[in-house]
């Protein structure tokens, strides 16, 4: 029987820290498929060290209609996950993000993009009219559901339901690397000072 090495691990990293807890060994069998319920790119070294989660090169449509690369080799981004009908968690990132855009000299060459996480109904037409509330500070991005799923699994947001997706906002250089994970519920300003602005 084949071994999965890359779930062997994860279990092993994942026990190790519950062990330096104090966890038992049942504590860690019972939670471990709780606290982990999502295969991402992060493995772990013999050094024990992470390694950065990368998002590839990857071509998404935007809500303008329009293709646009995304990943290595292209601007440095923010990436919010979501999608149009969400009631609560997407309106309020959105609307501390488009803030803090507006805020962010232009200068900086950072781009702020919203993919969603529902491709099937988010259109390039649905996402435009949606992100118009916020004057567009955002730009929308879809793809196909397998494109959509790749791009979430490259970042460490893992392959959620629609609604409940990874609520963090990851922020890329130019080489694709995440180089930070914003809290969703960080400030305008706290946003701004991430991308570059002054608080």
């Amino acid at each position: 029987m084949p071994v999965d090495v890359k779930a062997t691990v994860r279990a092993a990293a994942a026990a190790a820290a519950f062990g330096a807890a104090g966890a038992t060994v049942y504590e860690v069998q019972v939670l471990l498929p709780r606290l982990v319920p999502y295969e991402t790119q992060s493995v772990v070294a013999f050094d024990g060290t992470m390694t950065a989660h990368r998002l590839a090169r990857t071509t998404l449509v935007s809500d303008n209609g329009r293709q646009i690369a995304i990943g290595a080799g292209t601007q440095p981004a923010v990436i919010v996950l979501g999608y149009t009908r969400c009631a609560d968690r997407c309106p309020t990132t959105l609307a501390a993000l488009s803030r803090a855009v507006e805020m962010t000299p232009r200068t900086r060459g950072i781009r702020a993009l919203f993919l969603t996480t529902d491709p099937q109904h988010d259109t390039p037409s649905v996402l435009h009219r949606y992100l118009s509330a916020w004057r567009h500070a955002v730009g929308g991005l879809t793809a196909a559901p397998e494109v959509v799923r790749k791009v979430q699994w490259q970042l460490g947001a893992g392959t959620g339901a629609r609604d409940d997706h990874d609520t963090r906002i990851f922020v890329l250089d130019q080489n694709g690397d995440v180089i930070a994970q914003l809290p969703a519920a960080d400030s305008a300003a706290d946003l701004r000072a991430a991308l570059g602005g002054r608080p």
